[in-house]
């Protein structure tokens, strides 16, 4: 479909392979450049095209990647006034395929899953969910993963089964794992196109931007003392109305995320940004450390100017996220057009059109 689409309107989707140690298939970054002028500096969009395997995937991210498809379609014909790359990152979602091999080969032979890979007994699925801190200590995973296992107190074949996937964990360096274990497709990117990153102007993701609502209590914010350090337009915590965008940027996008805003207002959507003073490192370890569990990361590991885009997804507002009811009946069409405009606003006022 996305080669279809950019063939119609002149552009070339490339495609960047990256090797992913320990699995036998590669994975795969989508990329297309509009743009015919390089001596002008580059915005890149991006969002990610994989979904959980159980899931239907329109909000978790087709939305952001419809989103991406209209910006595309509106500059294509003014390629000679933009210098854009739009990155579509493969494998986001939670787990290196090496480790889902490992996890699911052992857990067939150790009768920790059925033949259908549901867990036989509920005290496995216990014992593993324990450990799921570890993904969020803000520490190399390998060594999080190695104590958190000596830790479990898990015995038997429940032993074994943990010992296998902190064997296969076991070179991941980085911390949390991002880049090593979720990620992989947007870290990839980074690192393997240092002539994109030296012109790179900013970068804007976007990851489940589709569900709003007017209703109170629609935005199950279950934190409301957040919003003490966001800047409000068009947001009331105490209805706690889930009709608004979260912009997240790091201190290096001010100029760019101060046109974000600009053109948010000038579109009326409401938005809650959170601007964190906070390097990479910082910010993995600290209480909204998960305004960075998406592609933004990279980005912000190499302080490149960064604006997220979230509607706080599948953790909040949107329950959908993961599971088979990530339809497209839930999208509100009306709230991501809004956010679509002001993407659109966005790079003509930084472009001068």
């Amino acid at each position: 479909y996305l080669d279809g689409f950019f063939n119609e309107l002149g552009i070339k989707l490339e495609r960047q392979s990256f090797e992913i140690p320990g699995y036998h298939k590669p994975g795969v970054n989508l990329v297309a450049h509009i743009g015919t002028n390089p001596e002008l500096p580059v915005i890149l969009l991006g969002s990610h095209y994989d979904t959980t395997p159980i899931a239907q995937g329109a909000e978790d991210d087709g939305s952001g990647m419809a989103l991406m498809l209209e910006c595309a379609r509106y500059f294509a014909p003014l390629r000679d006034k933009v210098n854009l790359v739009f990155a579509f990152f493969d494998l986001e979602e939670a787990e290196n395929p090496a480790v889902a091999k490992v996890r699911r080969e052992a857990g067939l032979e150790l009768g920790i899953f059925d033949e259908n890979y549901i867990y036989s007994k509920l005290e496995y699925m216990d014992i593993e969910n324990s450990l799921m801190p570890m993904f969020v200590s803000g520490e190399p995973l390998g060594e999080s993963c190695r104590r958190a296992v000596d830790n479990s107190g898990a015995a038997g074949n429940m032993r074994e089964y943990l010992e296998r996937i902190a064997e296969a964990m076991s070179g991941f360096v980085k911390p949390n794992g991002f880049g090593e274990n979720g990620l992989l497709g947007s870290f990839n990117w980074v690192e393997s196109n240092p002539d994109v990153i030296s012109n790179l102007a900013g970068a804007i993701i976007y990851d489940e931007v589709g569900v709003a609502s007017d209703i109170p209590h629609s935005g199950q914010i279950s934190d409301t003392s957040l919003f003490e350090i966001a800047e409000l337009n068009g947001v009331d915590p105490a209805a706690d109305i889930g009709n608004y965008i979260v912009m997240v940027s790091n201190s290096a996008a001010s100029a760019l995320a101060d046109t974000v805003k600009q053109s948010a207002k000038s579109e009326g959507l409401p938005y809650a940004g959170f601007a964190p003073d906070m390097d990479y490192i910082s910010m993995l370890k600290s209480p909204v450390r998960y305004l960075l569990f998406a592609d933004n990361a990279p980005f912000w590991e190499k302080d490149i100017p960064t604006v997220f885009f979230t509607d706080t997804g599948h953790g909040m507002r949107g329950k959908y996220g993961h599971t088979r009811a990530d339809t497209v009946e839930h999208m509100n069409f009306d709230f991501l057009a809004k956010l679509t405009r002001t993407t659109i606003d966005t790079i003509e006022r930084f472009y001068g059109i």
